[in-house]
């Protein structure tokens, strides 16, 4: 009786594994499958507040905005108004048809910027040429929420004042202008979506911290996996993906053990009973 309980529970705990496996790999193929359906889209970095795939902005800069994205998210998401998340992104181009033909629009929801509407997508195009890379155009997606309190003409007037009008000279970083102007984008939407009071901020003070910012860890420029990507989508974001999986493996590797255990402990029993046949 106890050898067709353990031969039935050994059985049982076959078939579970193998199904896991099964709904594993089933997962895996569609998450990679819906990555390759949205592969036309470029997909954002894991740092998502900032895409610097043109590679003109310094480490400072890259990691300040990541910051700054994630405040404002986080400040601002209980509020009624829910929070409203605020992304930029570089790319560059050869020539203005390829921004003409970009769509900025589709961008903006396969990327889900801003829940309930509260999303704002600042793109900024940069030219090639022999001797350096050159400022050439930007384009701004709102969400309709958003757009209540703060218009689309209002945020291209910020851009206009501050990226293509900025009081630095031709060699000084791009990094400053493009502060300017998240900085005053950043303070439209403090005061007027959420009532704050001020919202202030010294050029000069990040000039020095440009200057003087050390690291050891390069920020990602690179897009997410399709994995990650299809993750993202449904809102799963990397920490919870390692999480899962190492879960995952700990439960694997403790089920398999058990069964391996209980398949040598059977295997012992029969060699004992064969050898008390034996010796009877």
């Amino acid at each position: 009786m106890n050898q067709i309980q353990h031969k039935t529970n050994i059985t049982t705990y076959h078939r579970f594994i193998t199904k896991l496996l099964v709904l594993m790999t089933f997962l895996t193929l569609s998450l990679v499958l819906l990555g390759c359906e949205t592969s036309q889209v470029p997909k954002p970095t894991n740092l998502f507040y900032i895409n610097d795939f043109a590679e003109v902005l310094t480490d400072a800069t890259v990691i300040n905005i990541a910051n700054e994205g994630k405040r404002l998210y986080k400040d601002t998401n209980s509020y009624i108004n829910s929070g409203t998340e605020l992304v930029v992104s570089t790319f560059l181009v050869d020539n203005q048809e390829d921004i003409d033909a970009f769509d900025s629009s589709n961008l903006f929801y396969q990327w889900a910027v801003g829940r309930e509407e509260m999303g704002l997508l600042v793109l900024i195009f940069f030219e090639k040429t022999d001797t350096r890379i050159e400022l050439i155009d930007t384009k701004i997606e709102v969400g309709t929420r958003l757009e209540n309190f703060i218009t689309k003409a209002q945020l291209e007037l910020i851009v206009d004042q501050t990226l293509y009008h900025a009081t630095w000279d031709d060699d000084d970083y791009i990094d400053l202008p493009i502060m300017l102007m998240y900085y005053e984008i950043l303070e439209a939407i403090y005061m007027n979506v959420y009532d704050y009071v001020s919202f202030t901020y010294d050029m000069e003070i990040y000039e020095l911290y440009i200057a003087s910012y050390r690291s050891d860890q390069e920020p990602s420029r690179v897009s997410m996996s399709y994995i990650e990507y299809a993750l993202f989508q449904i809102g799963i974001d990397n920490d919870i993906l390692l999480i899962s999986i190492s879960m995952f493996t700990v439960l694997l590797i403790s089920l398999s053990y058990y069964i391996i255990r209980r398949d040598t402990n059977l295997t012992i029993l029969k060699r004992e009973k064969n050898k008390n046949k034996k010796e009877l």
